[in-house]
């Protein structure tokens, strides 16, 4: 791989890290996609690849995101800030690594949820084992 494929494959990278390799379903594959009987062998998985590539944090919102805007100092004008693009970018190719590993059952309870956290916390509350009494 060159650099400019491995530049461009990054932004998966947590910006708190200096991880540059992307999670992408060729990459990562999850060898059981996500179905009303299987949710602990599935977020066992998942869980294992998120957190090996340092990117749990964006399974929750404890983390508040970084201004979508930032004032240039030269000009005084605001610019977009690319902190807030990378991670935004990072957010919708784990959220569509997430949604790479579902059944069509599954899918339609995500529907209309865009962010990883959202759709993270749609799936552990529709899929929760109930404790046995």
């Amino acid at each position: 791989m060159d650099d400019s494929d491995n530049s461009s494959n990054s932004t998966l990278a947590s910006s708190t890290t200096a991880n540059t390799n992307p999670i992408h379903p060729q990459n990562c594959p999850i060898s059981v996609k996500l179905s009303d009987s299987n949710f602990l062998i599935w977020r066992q998985q998942v869980l294992a690849i998120v957190r090996g590539y340092g990117l749990d944090t964006f399974l929750s919102n404890e983390t508040s995101p970084p201004s979508q805007f930032i004032v240039d100092e030269t000009t005084q004008q605001q610019k977009p800030n690319p902190e807030f693009q990378t991670l935004s970018r990072q957010d919708q190719l784990l959220s569509a690594w997430i949604q790479s590993s579902l059944t069509e059952s599954i899918m339609i309870l995500i529907v209309g949820l865009s962010s990883t956290p959202e759709i993270w916390n749609a799936l552990e509350t529709c899929n929760a084992p109930i404790p046995e009494e």
